[in-house]
């Protein structure tokens, strides 16, 4: 039975040894040292006949482990083949080293990608943060856009759509804001000391009476009238009569004045008198087709005055037969009155047109039409309301007023 140990096949590093059940080597390269050391470890029964096998860790004099592995022969002798670990770690290692590479390798790509997944998920997100901080500053400068079609993506275009609107509305009510704080100046310069003018034309309408003059002191009288309207309560809107009445100064002041070389026709619907509208807005776009159009006819020069009510918008057409002016120009002039270039100096088209856009919006305003030749038609129109429904202009386009002149 003992041939079947001789025949086996043992790795270079092994070392094997037949000792008696006393630790005595008959043959074989194990030291009796080790044999004696493994028999005072190993579990066996010397008095059994049957094969006895098992293994045992051992620590040698030189610090490094081995396995050994026992079997015992008919209680006659005992093989001991000892397999020192550290060549058998290797071994297994340098065996199975192409899996381990691969399986390295696959770790190392594993974590490449997942800190790529999650650079693209938190880096949109730092992003976002970022901005929200901003925002909180009052930066409303867009986030950078994130590559992709997937749902970050969506989401930042979205913020930054929303960031820019908000940036818009903020400047637009900042800009509102100051040239409503810039009109009310404006309106305050005209209120200073305004019992000074009135005294001095009615000093001058009484000096003109006591003289015969009855014209030049009519005059005073419908400059003090119109010089009143415009200074008083600036702030609040007017009724399209209280506007067509001081039209009828104003124009009466001008026949004086040109002495039937102009003619003017006021055409103003009755039911659009209740009409809510800005103070002051008739007065300047007839004096800029009486300055503008017809006064440098000799005669015949007319100045017509239609106000009319179409659907939800009160219209007043203001048209002269002047000389008019070139396509071109005439928009240009719409373009100034719009505030798009500088490229003339009159304030008053510009001037009507700003405070009606900033009280009920771009929609409404100041439109100017001309034929060369022909004469010149200026269009205002306004939304068509009653004046105890007018707010400040944050009220503008709401559907909570009632309509007038229906």
């Amino acid at each position: 039975m003992w041939e079947a140990f001789f025949t086996a096949d043992f790795s270079p590093f092994q070392r094997y040894g037949f000792f008696t059940m006393e630790g005595e080597l008959l043959f074989g390269s194990l030291p009796e040292e080790q044999a004696a050391a493994l028999l005072e470890n190993a579990a066996f029964d010397s008095a059994n006949e049957l094969a006895q096998s098992s293994d045992l860790t051992l620590t040698l004099e030189d610090g490094s482990a081995a396995q050994y592995h026992y079997t015992t022969v008919g209680g006659e002798g005992i093989f001991i083949l000892e397999t020192p670990l550290l060549p058998l770690t290797v071994g297994t290692v340098v065996r199975h080293l192409p899996l381990f590479l691969l399986v390295g390798a696959l770790l190392v790509l594993l974590t490449v990608f997942m800190r790529r997944l999650a650079r693209s998920v938190t880096q949109p997100l730092a992003r976002l943060q970022a901005a929200c901080e901003g925002i909180r500053r009052g930066d409303y400068s867009p986030v950078t856009d994130t590559p992709g079609r997937d749902e970050l993506a969506t989401f930042t275009e979205t913020f930054n759509t929303m960031a820019r609107e908000i940036d818009d509305l903020i400047h637009e009510g900042y800009e509102k804001d100051l040239a409503a704080t810039r009109l009310e100046l404006q309106m305050l310069r005209l209120q200073i000391n305004p019992h000074f003018l009135y005294n001095t034309l009615e000093s001058i309408h009484s000096v003109a009476y006591l003289e015969g003059n009855r014209e030049v002191g009519e005059m005073a009288v419908l400059l003090a009238r119109i010089l009143r309207y415009g200074v008083s309560a600036p702030g609040g809107p007017v009724t399209l009569r209280d506007e067509a009445n001081n039209l009828a100064d104003y124009i009466r002041l001008q026949e004086l004045r040109y002495r039937g070389t102009v003619s003017f026709l006021v055409s103003i619907d009755p039911g659009v008198l209740t009409c809510a509208c800005p103070r002051m807005i008739l007065q300047p776009v007839v004096e800029n087709a009486l300055y503008h159009g017809v006064s440098s006819l000799e005669r015949g020069g007319m100045v017509q005055v239609l106000g009319y009510r179409e659907e939800d918008r009160l219209v007043l057409r203001v048209s002269d037969n002047g000389q008019g002016m070139e396509p071109e120009r005439a928009a240009l002039l719409n373009d100034y009155i719009n505030g798009r270039n500088k490229a003339f100096q009159s304030i008053g088209l510009k001037n009507v047109n700003r405070r009606i856009r900033l009280s009920y919006g771009d929609e409404f305003g100041v439109q100017i039409q001309s034929v060369l030749g022909r004469g010149t038609m200026i269009t205002v129109t306004l939304p068509a309301r009653e004046p105890e429904q007018e707010g400040d202009a944050s009220d503008e386009h709401t559907d909570t007023t009632h309509p007038c002149g229906g």
